[in-house]
């Protein structure tokens, strides 16, 4: 239960911080709520990109080409490329192995 109040609090900070960067932006609030709220709403994962279209429908504005100087500077800082997702679910609860007659690890 701790952990579900950090993290319902950690929401709340991001939605604030959402709403604050986009109203600052000319967006007006009520707008700017709604997209808050669906931001960390837990659809996307943090490592799953947001398409150009998602985020038209979304209500933000977007465009579809970068200036040539931000390709420049995304040169000078090459990224790996992408792997196996960064997020796991483990659907069971996690809990040290316990040993059982000193033979192998086994749950229970």
């Amino acid at each position: 239960m701790i952990l579900a109040n950090i993290a319902g609090k950690a929401i709340g900070q991001l939605q604030d911080t959402v709403r604050e960067i986009i109203e600052d932006n000319g967006m007006e609030r009520t707008e700017a709520i709604r997209i808050a709220k669906a931001l960390p709403s837990g659809k996307w994962t943090h490592d799953h990109p947001i398409s150009l279209e998602e985020v038209k429908r979304l209500g933000l504005p977007a465009l579809d080409y970068l200036p040539k100087e931000v390709y420049g500077l995304m040169e000078l800082c090459p990224q790996a490329g992408r792997g196996r997702p960064s997020v796991q679910h483990i659907p069971a609860p996690y809990w040290p192995l316990q040993r059982k007659h000193g033979g192998r690890g086994e749950r229970g």
